[in-house]
């Protein structure tokens, strides 16, 4: 049985807040922009699991913690996701959320997990936070297909809080936060049946209701940039208005995946920036390149912050037999590239890169279950002149800290097999203001996608796990491969981006983000 959501996409380049009102609030843990993680307590032992809006069912690998079951079956399933699978048996415990205690909640204790990324860093599974429709929660699904399709056992952790609190809102809201390129931790917010003091306003906002079964897939009007409108094709989710495309929020995907031809009008607009036609396409873009990226929902303009546009990241390069470490930065909305037969109600993915900028209620309207009339509504927290400008500033204080920057198109030469010397240092930097207004769709030194599909790097199939060895016998090699996969939508457990000093903290509810709001949680 599929799962709706992804796992962690954590990649590698090596070649004080308070709630309104009744309910209550979690601070939400960040590490380095690439997963968001919450506290539970499940059975009476603490764990720790990524947050996903783009799943339903809830699971843990506890290995050896003794979890106290309050139920158990021999029903086995499976939660397979974009990257990553997990199988186990249906059990029940008490589970602790957010300051909510559900005496009984169906759960996935998995004897095997494979693919997912998040281990490293402290994570033990996932919490999903989207619907219980049929054929999407193996879970329900499972329980319903053993003792009867009425059978209400099965239903999501949120569900549940919801249909045994009935005096708070059908609803629970997100607001992530952002580290700089080198930074580890930071906090956001999870509150569940409220909303976040200072962001009340939120339920005046315009209602993207639901457009598929099963998913936060809300309609987005479009996309410009640099004031530039990019035009998508017709929507492949029925009942979708022409114009607009189906996007699913998606806080278990760390870099977005959009349509092919919309991230070549993205990064297209950066001076500098070339494109790679690998087994899997991508961008290498001049670390100080900006663009103004913003979304339309509900015909209110989201802007997203350059910070959120490309991922900085150190390797090694060999050239003339000779290895030197050198700093590249590459695209953070990829490709969307999953199997339309197992992945669909959607035609983009907003994750991460673009929740950072939003305050996000997730509202499952008339019923807690099946989340009929369910609509997401959203306040944007970017302001695009002031956002370039802390990217500019931001982006220039953690290159001195690095490894001297290569020009994109000298290191695609490089690791095609070229031999000419690397131009280090910032030479394109493509820096641009909100004065910049003519996108180019054209990728740089590119022709058709056809043309380009027999590239070397098509030998080499393995991915790299973990930080790259500067070897000089394979340095290029390596290189290549990481361009090649590293980038993509889907990660091998144990690879990360950004790993520079990495640390791990542990997610927050909002009563210990508020006495930890003088901690270590800050930009």
């Amino acid at each position: 049985m599929k799962a709706t959501g992804q796992a962690l996409k954590h990649y590698s380049w090596n070649a004080g807040a308070s709630s309104s009102s009744s309910g209550s609030a979690a601070s939400v843990d960040d590490f380095q922009d690439l997963l968001y993680k919450l506290d539970i307590v499940l059975g009476g032992q603490p764990f720790t699991v990524q947050m996903d809006t783009g799943s339903a069912d809830l699971w843990v690998k506890a290995d050896s913690t003794p979890i106290k079951l309050t139920n158990t079956t021999n029903i086995n399933v499976t939660e397979a996701y974009g990257a990553g699978v997990a199988s186990g048996l249906i059990q029940f415990a008490q589970l602790e959320l957010d300051g909510f205690i559900i005496p009984s909640q169906a759960f996935i204790n998995a004897d095997s997990a494979e693919d997912f990324g998040f281990f490293d860093e402290g994570a033990v599974g996932i919490m999903g936070l989207a619907f219980n429709d049929a054929g999407l929660s193996p879970i329900n699904d499972g329980i319903r297909a053993a003792f009867g399709q009425d059978n209400t056992l099965g239903q999501a952790a949120i569900s549940n809080i919801i249909a045994q609190n009935p005096s708070i809102s059908n609803s629970f809201d997100i607001l992530l936060d952002r580290t700089s390129d080198l930074d580890d931790d930071s906090t956001g917010i999870f509150i569940i049946g409220s909303h976040l003091q200072g962001f009340e306003d939120i339920t005046s906002q315009p209602k993207l209701f639901r457009q598929t079964t099963g998913r936060w897939s809300v309609p987005c009007d479009g996309m410009t940039v640099n004031g530039g409108l990019f035009e998508f094709n017709q929507s492949s989710v029925a009942g979708v208005d022409s114009g607009r495309i189906a996007t699913l929020l998606d806080s278990g995907f760390s870099l977005p995946p959009l349509p092919p031809p919309a991230v070549d009008f993205l990064y297209g607009s950066i001076p500098g920036a070339v494109f790679a036609q690998t087994s899997y396409p991508q961008w290498i873009v001049p670390c100080t390149g900006a663009t103004n990226l913003t979304f339309t929902f509900g015909g209110k303009d989201f802007p997203v912050h350059p910070l959120d546009l490309t991922i900085v990241d150190t390797t090694t390069i060999t050239v003339n037999g000779t290895s030197q470490n050198v700093t590249i930065c590459y695209n953070a909305y990829q490709y969307l590239d999953l199997d339309p037969n197992s992945f669909n109600g959607f035609d983009a993915i907003l994750g991460d890169s673009f929740l950072r900028n939003v305050y996000a209620s997730f509202d499952y309207g008339d019923t807690d279950s099946t989340g009929v009339n369910s609509f997401v509504q959203l306040i944007s927290t970017t302001n695009q002149g002031e956002a370039l400008t802390d990217f500019a500033a931001t982006r220039a204080q953690v290159l001195k800290s690095l490894p001297p920057t290569i020009d994109p198109a000298t290191f695609l030469d490089i690791y095609t097999g070229g031999d000419g010397s690397p131009a280090v240092g910032d030479v394109a930097s493509g820096a641009l203001d909100a004065s910049d207004s003519t996108p180019s769709a054209v990728p740089a030194g590119s022709d058709s996608s056809s043309d380009r599909l027999n590239s070397l790097v098509e030998k080499y199939g393995p991915i790299i796990i973990g930080l790259l060895a500067g070897n000089a016998l394979i340095g290029v090699l390596l290189c290549i491969i990481a361009l090649t996969v590293c980038l993509r939508g889907v990660v091998k457990s144990g690879a990360r981006s950004r790993n520079i000093n990495p640390t791990y903290a542990p997610v927050r509810f909002k009563e210990a983000e508020a006495a930890e709001d003088r901690m270590a949680y800050h930009d």
